[in-house]
Order: structure tokens, then sequence, then C-alpha cells
């Protein structure tokens, strides 16, 4: 009602004639925080990683694109938070308040959807995770855990590795460096990057950016192999140089104003995704736009119509063997296309 209530007074100017074009397909999905990010499968299918919602999402890209449930009901309320492929193309989701990893498995053709490990205690325990080329083992982020969580897809082994990391929600999200071959968690409330190495599994971290904050959430390896941070509280885009050791920026914005949404730029995009220009496109959160990012001349701004229904709309994308761009929803109650 509230957000109603602002969006009546404040209306939004007419759609730019020349943004990107965006549809909505499947659905109705009704319920909030349904899925919490998803993954591109082997067999070319986009798997959405249940939050609240009790099964998987099955997205099948295309001219006439389709979304279906799949797998056992699982219930409860945020319990996986992110996806990854592993390298035989089974797609394992992220324990956030579940007690157990996800496995999506493709291996017999029809995809087989099952639980496996832990016990895992707490709520909000890892956001992300990365999968290491070295030795396609799954790190995961710790968010409200207090290490790093191992997965090795080969033998479905978990362990936690590295020194213990105090606070709360410190990392969101962590990506494989395009120059250097760790890996990167994003500070949301921590003072500075994650950095895993997996030829060794040493943990530490690097960077002087304020504590606390909500800054970004998630990111992605740019073309030219460096990570950008998904603005979330913060008014503008993080910059992890992965050539230079992991030096920590930011540049663009101030993000402020209509467009980043009505509760004074807070939680604005929950995911990006690369497009095949190298541009990078940022799902709203409950901003009214989709984010622009162009890191080759950091040039930073917001394209399309404005999609104001209602808040945390999106969360997390990926790009389609047809070049378009799919957003994952949250509260919206249809899945995004950008073209």
């Amino acid at each position: 009602q509230r957000y109603r209530r602002w969006r009546r007074a404040n209306p939004s100017p007419n759609p730019n004639p020349n943004a990107a074009r965006i549809e909505l397909f499947g659905g109705p999905f009704w319920g909030q925080s349904k899925w919490l990010g998803g993954e591109l499968g082997g067999d070319g299918m986009i798997y959405a990683v249940p939050g609240d919602a009790e099964q998987v999402l099955m997205v099948a890209p295309g001219p006439n694109p389709t979304a279906r449930l799949i797998g056992p009901s699982y219930p409860g309320k945020n319990k996986w938070l992110r996806g990854l492929r592993a390298r035989d193309g089974n797609v394992y989701c992220i324990p956030c308040c579940a007690d157990d990893i996800l496995k999506v498995d493709l291996s017999g053709g029809a995809p087989r959807v099952s639980t496996f490990g832990g016990p895992y205690e707490g709520k909000w325990l890892w956001h992300g995770a990365v999968l290491s080329p070295v030795n396609g083992c799954i790190y995961c982020m710790p968010c409200n855990a207090l290490r790093v969580l191992k997965i090795d897809p080969a033998t479905d082994a978990a362990t936690l590795i590295g020194p213990v990391f105090e606070g709360r929600q410190k990392w969101y999200g962590g990506l494989l460096g395009g120059n250097d071959g760790r890996i990167y968690g994003i500070p949301q409330n921590a003072t500075g990057a994650l950095i895993i190495d997996p030829r060794t599994d040493e943990v530490y971290t690097k960077g002087s950016l304020p504590e606390g904050g909500w800054k970004w959430h998630g990111g992605v390896v740019g073309h030219d192999g460096n990570i950008y941070g998904v603005p979330n509280h913060a008014d503008s885009v993080l910059k992890i140089d992965t050539a230079r050791g992991g030096e920590v920026s930011t540049f663009g914005g101030p993000l402020v104003g209509d467009d980043f949404g009505y509760l004074d730029g807070k939680y604005k995009y929950l995911g990006a995704v690369v497009g095949h220009d190298g541009a990078i496109w940022c799902m709203p959160g409950h901003a009214e736009k989709v984010l622009k990012i162009v890191p080759a001349t950091e040039k930073v701004g917001v394209v399309g119509p404005s999609l104001r229904d209602r808040a945390n709309k999106w969360q997390n994308g990926f790009l389609g063997a047809d070049n378009c761009v799919y957003g994952i929803p949250l509260r919206a109650d249809a899945v995004v296309q950008i073209t």
C-alpha cells in the first residue's frame, strides 16, 4: 500500500521509444521470495533456485520460451540461495536457511531433484558459490556462516575451510577472477573482498571499505576479466581488478532518484547478467528500471520502461542461447526478457 501511494504521487515519464524490448511470460507464479537466483544447466535449460517456492522452476529459452515447476516439494522459507553448474552439467543449490544442499541431476536426461549433505544450523548461511577450474570443487561464500563451504561434486562431499570470519551478512555472492584464477566474495557488510585460492585452499580478505551498509548484492565477471558488484544500497558500482591482485575501487553514480525506487535507493538491484556485447544488465529489485553498465567506458545508466508494479521484482538472471537476457522472478509474477 505504501508503494502504491508513493507511485501515484510520483508517476514515471513515458518510456523511451528506443528502449530495449522487454516481455513477460510464464506463470502466474504466486507468492513472495519465490526463487532466489538460478543457473543454466548442462541441458541448456535455466533452473531457478527455490527460496519460499517449494519446487525448482525450469525455464526453456527460445523464440517461444516456457517456464514450469519440476521435482519434489520442499516446504520452508529462504531455503536455498543461488545455484551453480558443476563440470558434469548438474546444478547445485547453496544452503541459505535449508539444512542441506539441493542438487538438480541432469545426467540421466530428465532432471532429477534431490538433497544431500549437512545438517547445517543457522539462517542465511552462505550466499553464492563458485566452481574452481583447478579442482572442479564448489566454494560457497559465508554470509552468516563463519567459514567457507567447499563441495566436491565428484563425491558430493562437503567440508568447511579457512579461518573463522565473525559478523553477519558479510559477503553476498562470489565469482572466479578472470585474470588470476582466484575466487572473490562480494562485500555486503564486510570491509573487503573475500579471496579464496583454490590451488591451496587459502582464504583471506582485501580492501578497506566502510563496514556495514548492505553495499553490493552479488556481481559478474566482465569481458575484461574484472569483477563488477551490483549496487544494492551502494550508489556506485564495485570493481575488483583481478589483474592487480584484487584491487578494490568504485565508479559510476550517484545512483539516486525516482528510477531507483521509493526506498531512497535501498535494495536497488538483486543480480546482473553480462550481455553478448559485454554490457552488464542489472535486475531491478526496488529500482524501477534496468541498469546498464559498460565496463570499457565505465558508463552507467538506466534503460527501458518503468517496471513499477512492486518491490523485489527480479533476482539474478541469465543470458540465453538466443542472446536474450532472462530475469528470475522474486516477487514479480512473470519472467522478464531483455532483447
